[in-house]
Formats: structure tokens, sequence, C-alpha cells
């Protein structure tokens, strides 16, 4: 076949409007119901792309820049959304050919009575007046969500009194952030987590060093009531000994009656 060109030219214009290159093999049809394929002859949607790696690219020609691509990795089956104006481009949205259903939902259907702003992740019916629903686990990488720093000795720990008297008089606990102005405002979630950890890793030290206060007390009363228990023992030999003697001074009262008597 040979290679032929067909333009379709506007009337008050040289540039054509509509161009079509005939190749060995046709690339475009246009099917009875009206369903276009690129790259096959029976499209099976209203636009059927079907290639190795299909794509298709909207360049913004203004002042803005703007050159993104939708395409399908060939060699993963993964549908990708790239800018191709940084470097080699960037896919910052990529999904597996293996995604289930419902994996990410923005602005869920307002006919159940929630809110269009809301964002689902793994779930077709979050719940109401939720602005993200997340079913499942989060895994946060790249951020300190420890606060295993303050087991070691160099450490700075306030004193069980230091900290209750900066929580009663600052309203929040020092490793936490103050509340927003009427309780409502943007929140660090992550300075937030390591706050609620740090908090909680010093509250279980304090209960270990009031574990050891008690017990020091509880060993001291032992030690006290073993003193006083020798000490009573003490007493009732005292008392023992003084009935003794009182035994002995009356039976020697009691002989020198009698002698007398004689």
């Amino acid at each position: 076949m040979k290679n032929t060109s067909y333009k379709i030219y506007g009337v008050l214009i040289a540039i054509p409007m509509f161009a079509l290159s005939s190749g060995l093999q046709a690339q475009m049809h246009v099917d009875s119901v009206g369903n276009v394929g690129v790259g096959t002859f029976t499209p099976d949607s209203q636009i059927d792309i079907e290639a190795s790696g299909p794509a298709f690219r909207l360049t913004n020609i203004g002042p803005g820049a703007g050159n993104w691509e939708v395409f399908v990795n060939p060699n993963t089956g993964r549908f990708n959304l790239a800018n191709r104006e940084v470097g080699a481009g960037v896919v910052p949205f990529k999904f597996d050919d293996g995604a289930g259903n419902n994996m990410l939902r923005i602005g869920i259907n307002g006919a159940n009575g929630l809110a269009p702003r809301t964002v689902s992740i793994g779930s077709s019916s979050p719940g109401e007046e939720t602005t993200l629903d997340v079913r499942g686990s989060i895994m946060v990488h790249g951020s300190i969500v420890h606060a295993d720093y303050v087991f070691e000795p160099d450490y700075d720990l306030m004193s069980i009194k230091e900290n209750a008297d900066f929580m009663w008089q600052n309203k929040h606990l020092p490793a936490l952030p103050k509340a927003p102005e009427g309780l409502k405002g943007p929140v660090n979630l992550v300075g937030h987590l390591m706050g609620m950890l740090e908090e909680l890793e010093k509250a279980h030290i304090y209960i270990d060093q009031l574990n050891k206060d008690n017990q020091a007390l509880i060993n001291g009363h032992r030690e006290l009531l073993k003193a006083v228990s020798l000490q009573q023992d003490k007493l009732d030999r005292i008392d023992q000994l003084e009935q003794l003697v009182h035994q002995l001074i009356t039976e020697q009262n009691g002989q020198s009656i009698l002698t007398s008597l004689k």
C-alpha cells in the first residue's frame, strides 16, 4: 500500500485542522457505533488505545508549564500519571494492575448524605462527617516516630514536681504543643504522635521512680515493724522479770513473817 497523507484545512488558515497519514497498517478505526480505536480495529469503548505501553499526553502550550502523560507500563501493567516537564519525568501516581476495589475514592456521592470532600482509602462507605477515612494500617516513613531518647543518660528529664508544675501552669504536657485557638487548626500528626510517645515513656520512667520510692517505703516499714517487734519482745521480757521479782519479794516477805512468829 502506498503511503498517503490526508489533510483537512480551514477556509481562512493554511494550517491543517485534521490530518491522517496512512502506512502499512491502519492505526485508527471508527466502528459503526462511533467507538474510536487507536491501534485496534475492534474498539471496546468510546476511545480504545491498544499498544505496548499505551499512552496519551496533555501538553500546555500556554505560559504555564504542563506536560502530563497517562500511560500503562508495558513491563508491569501499572497505570501511571507522569509529569514529563521534570527532567526525564516523574510519576507521582501509580496504580498496580492488581489493585483492589475502592482503594481510593475522592468526593463520595452526596446521595448517601456524606460530604463531597470525603477522601476514602480502602472503603466505599466512610463514616459520617469524615474528611479522610482509612481502612487498614498506616505506615509512616522518613519521620521520627519514637521517643527512646528519654532513656539516654544525657536526657534532661524533668522531675515529677517540675513536670506537674508545667502541666498545671500551661494546661498541656511539655512535649505537646498548646491547643490552637478554639481547639481547631492544623495539626502535625507525626509531631503529636512523637510528643505523646515522649510523654508516655516519661510517664513510665516516673512510674518506675515512684515504684522504687514506694518499695523503699515498704522495706523501711518492714524494718520498722521488725524493730517494733524486737522492742515489744524486750518489753515483754521486762514485764516477765518484773512479775518474777514481785513474786520473789512476796515469797520472801511471807517467809519473814513466819520466822518472826516462831
